[in-house]
C-alpha cells in the first residue's frame, strides 16, 4: 500500500488533478472527490483552483479558486466558498456557521464576525488530504472562550486518500484547552474502498503505531489552527 507521506505535500494545483481555470458546472463534466463529513455522511467535493494564480506581496490572503459541493442523492450542487491560501502548499475555506456564510479574511468586518463566532468551520485541501473541522462554544465566542482558558469543542473528519486505490477518514470529536491540551471523547472510522485487499491494509495502518503518532500530530494541529484563527 503506497500512502502519501503527509509531510512532503505537493503542489495544490496537482490535487488530485483536479485544477481547472473558471469550471463551468453546468457545461463540464468536473472531476468530483468523495469524503466524509463530520456526521458521518458521504459528499463529493470541486476543488476548481485558478490556473493563473501568482502569489502577491501584498498584506492580504489571496484566494486561489473557489470549493463546491455535491450532494451524492439528489445531485444539488453548491458553493462552498473561496479557497484561500493561509499556508504554503494548503488551500481553506472558513465558515462562519451562526450565519452560515463564508468569511472573507480579508475583511474586517469578517475578521471580527469570526472572533465573535459561537460556530464556525474550517476546511484544509492539500495533497492527499482533505479536512473539515467544526469549531464550537457552549457559550459565548469560541475566540473569547478559548483565549480565557475555556473548553472548546472540535469535531472533525479527516480524509486520507490513496492515489486510486480509495479513501479511510477519521471522525474526531473533543474538547480542548488553550493551555492544557485536548479531551477525546470519540474517534470513529470510515472506510471506502472498492478492493477487499485494500481495505484491510487500511484497516491495518489504521491500527498501526505509525497511524496513531499522525492522529496525535492532527489533534495538535487542530489546536494550532483554533489558535492561529483566533489570533487574526
Amino acid at each position: 500500500m503506497k500512502f502519501i507521506n503527509f509531510a512532503l505535500f505537493g503542489a495544490l494545483l496537482l490535487f488530485y488533478g483536479c485544477a481547472k481555470e473558471g469550471i463551468n458546472l453546468q457545461k463540464e463534466e468536473p472531476l468530483w472527490t468523495p469524503y466524509i463529513k463530520e456526521n458521518g455522511a458521504k459528499s463529493e467535493i470541486l476543488l476548481a483552483f485558478d490556473t493563473k494564480f501568482i502569489p502577491n506581496n501584498t498584506k492580504n490572503i489571496p484566494t486561489i479558486g473557489n470549493a463546491y459541493t455535491k450532494d451524492i442523492k439528489s445531485q444539488s450542487k453548491e458553493k462552498l466558498g473561496h479557497i484561500y491560501l493561509l499556508a504554503r502548499a494548503k488551500g481553506n475555506v472558513i465558515i462562519n456557521l451562526d450565519t452560515n456564510s463564508t468569511l472573507d479574511i480579508n475583511l474586517e468586518k469578517d475578521k471580527a464576525a469570526l472572533q465573535n463566532s459561537s460556530s464556525f468551520k474550517f476546511y484544509e485541501f492539500s495533497s492527499g488530504l482533505i479536512e473539515s473541522i467544526v469549531f464550537k462554544s457552549d457559550k459565548q465566542g469560541v475566540c473569547l472562550n478559548f483565549l480565557s482558558n475555556k473548553f472548546i469543542n472540535i469535531t472533525s473528519a479527516t480524509n486520507y486518500y490513496l492515489r486510486d486505490d480509495g479513501f479511510f477518514a477519521t471522525i474526531l470529536e473533543m474538547s480542548v484547552l488553550k493551555d492544557r491540551g485536548a479531551k477525546i471523547k470519540n474517534l470513529s472510522f470510515f472506510y471506502d474502498f472498492n478492493d477487499d485487499a485494500k481495505e484491510k491494509e487500511a484497516r491495518n495502518f489504521t491500527a498501526s503505531e505509525k497511524f496513531k503518532f499522525l492522529l496525535s500530530q492532527d489533534i495538535k494541529k487542530q489546536a494550532r489552527i483554533l489558535s492561529t484563527l483566533c489570533a487574526i
